[in-house]
């Protein structure tokens, strides 16, 4: 299954990836609890995996199988 980064600007309590200095001494420097956090993350959410599911699921529901096509109409 093929996966890609995905870069992510969040403010979370602990450190991951790198810190976002500027950020961090601007819009944060009131709440030292939240750090602001620049990373990315290996996930298999992407548009190619979202389109080989819709394919796998529309062969299923052309087959007529009865439990597939209520999983489908989710």
């Amino acid at each position: 299954m093929p996966r890609r980064y995905l870069t992510h600007a969040n403010d979370l309590p602990v450190l991951r990836g790198r810190l976002n200095v500027t950020r961090q001494f601007s819009a944060l420097a009131a709440d030292p609890s939240r750090l602001a956090c620049h990373y990315d993350a290996l996930t298999p959410d992407i548009a190619l995996n979202k389109i080989m599911k819709r394919l796998r699921l529309s062969c299923f529901v052309s087959l007529g199988l009865p439990a597939i096509k209520a999983a489908c109409a989710n």
